[in-house]
């Protein structure tokens, strides 16, 4: 059995339950895998059974059963929910037809094997109760149909998690992490399946400066209060306008324990409606998400990582002694004409970086790039800045150094 968490789902019409831990005010990644015992045939999308009063006009996300305290959400632009067969869109590009990184719903054939991932995130209420929630399956282009195949989640809190820690609100704009126990890391494709805390009251544990977080305007900043007084790891400019999340947040974080003395800070964006908003593109719903990996004694983001069209990616932090500067958003061609901060080239390289990552073939064991950083620890997309505009949301790094070599980026995710 891997390591790490899988939900089997037949597509049958009726599934016995299945128990999985959730992260307590924070959001965690479901791993689904998808068989097809009696080949069916369909173009199927994937939600949880209870919806907004706003679904299908502008919220497109779901909710646990009689509650919605948990939100399920899912990403690349599909509205009726997460495709069970997602496949990479093909363009004719000079007489050569290639893929390029945008997923489409395609038809599930026979008794083919598809691996589908959504995310689990836990926005308010009761931090320690069991919840339940029916994942159900619809043909895709008929979203308030009778679901023809659905599997009971039942969501319950992990047993050491007393005090969890949390982003709240502390003034105007800003927040900060509260609670005694901190989870061990999870990542987002490939995590545990247990959900495990440690308390940082514990003398074993190593000490974890107090991190803040504020935003203003188009940006962000994450900070960390030592004894010496307070240090910027991270300067975020949001491109792409984040969408207010309710309860206050304008955006979400997670704090977890990476390995000894190392902590992880996660960011994530979500565009899960679409009325009043001002991001650009065609992508809502959609999430992205950061990782940045603080040395505790140094007070440094030591290593970054994020997703690009699936592809895990990690990279060094900064060379220099300064903050991340990190921003979500790639140049279109009518951005170009107006507003650049660079030349031209280096989208253009950026394309290629993406498109070339894309199509290298993945081996029978999945690779997993955070556990070459745990282990590098233990004894990309990451170029000059590309400027203002965001047709699509592409996360990246704009002061970090690119991966020495392939084993920073993981392989394709939707292969298991």
């Amino acid at each position: 059995m891997p390591f790490y968490h899988i939900i089997d789902f037949p597509l049958q019409r009726t599934n016995p339950s299945v128990t999985i831990p959730y992260l307590p005010f924070g959001t965690r990644t479901l791993k689904l895998r998808f068989t097809n015992p009696n080949g069916e045939t369909g173009n199927y999308v994937l939600r949880s059974e209870h919806v907004t009063r706003k679904w299908g006009k502008s919220d497109f996300f779901s909710h646990e059963d009689n509650g919605d305290d948990f939100v399920l959400s899912w990403g690349g632009g599909h509205e009726e929910g997460s495709c069970v067969s997602g496949q990479d869109m093909k363009k004719n590009i000079v007489g050569k037809k290639i893929k390029i990184p945008f997923e489409e719903c395609g038809a599930l054939i026979g008794k083919a094997e598809s691996w589908v991932y959504v995310n689990l995130h836990h926005q308010k209420g009761a931090a320690l109760e069991t919840r339940n929630m029916l994942l159900s399956v619809r043909e895709k282009g008929n979203p308030n149909s009778e679901a023809l195949f659905t599997l009971p989640l039942i969501l319950v809190p992990p047993p050491d998690a007393k005090d969890p820690v949390r982003l709240m609100n502390t003034g105007e704009n800003a927040y900060a992490f509260q609670g005694k126990d901190i989870p061990d890391y999870l990542g987002r494709w490939w995590s545990p399946a247990d959900v495990t805390y440690k308390n940082k009251t514990d003398e074993s544990v190593p000490a974890c400066p107090d991190i803040t977080i504020s935003t203003a305007d188009e940006g962000l900043k994450i900070k960390a209060k030592t004894d010496e007084g307070e240090t910027t790891l991270v300067e975020y400019v949001d491109r792409v306008q984040f969408q207010d999340l309710g309860e206050g947040h304008t955006i979400d974080a997670d704090l977890f324990h990476f390995t000894h003395h190392y902590y992880v800070i996660r960011l994530w964006f979500y565009w899960l409606w679409k009325q009043g908003t001002k991001t650009w593109g065609h992508e809502i719903p959609d999430v992205e998400r950061f990782d940045f990996v603080l040395d505790t004694e140094t007070n440094k983001i030591v290593y970054v990582a994020t997703d690009t069209h699936w592809r895990e990616s990690w990279a060094p932090g900064p060379e220099k002694d300064e903050p991340v500067r990190a921003q979500i958003g790639l140049l279109s061609p009518e951005i170009l004409k107006s507003k650049t901060t660079k030349d031209v080239d280096e989208v253009d390289n950026y394309i290629e970086w993406m498109l070339a990552t894309h199509e290298h073939e993945d081996g029978d064991e999945p690779h997993i790039p955070y556990q070459v950083v745990m282990r590098e620890l233990r004894p990309g997309p990451f170029f000059g800045e590309l400027g203002l505009g965001g047709e699509a949301h592409v996360p990246y790094f704009v002061n970090c150094p690119p991966p020495k070599s392939e084993k920073y980026v993981a392989s394709d995710p939707r292969n298991g």
